[in-house]
């Protein structure tokens, strides 16, 4: 995700809540909050980061969604790191060997 995606999931939070108020309108303090996320959430899909978002909010009421959220709650075809990939074979591997 770079900071154009990012700044799109973080417009996603702020119409889906009232937890996320709003992102600031000053060009520079949203390009660092952007450009924040962006560095977290590096290897994760826009459109994955969106689905998350989403899926928190039809769940959550009590509170705003962190970056932690948003890795949490990503789909399970998201996955683009060399960890998620090597976990998610594992996990088939394991769910194959009990079926058989």
């Amino acid at each position: 995700m770079n900071a154009r995606d990012a700044n799109l999931v973080l417009q996603e939070a702020v119409n889906l809540s009232h937890h996320v108020y709003f992102l600031p309108t000053d060009a520079k303090e949203r390009a660092a909050i952007a450009q924040s996320f962006a560095r977290a959430l590096d290897d994760v899909p826009l459109e994955a980061g969106l689905e998350a978002v989403r899926a928190f909010y039809r769940a959550e009421k009590g509170r705003a969604i962190s970056v932690a959220d948003i890795l949490e709650l990503l789909p399970a075809s998201a996955s683009v790191s060399d960890a998620g990939n090597v976990t998610e074979l594992r996990l088939a591997a394991e769910r194959q060997a009990v079926q058989s």
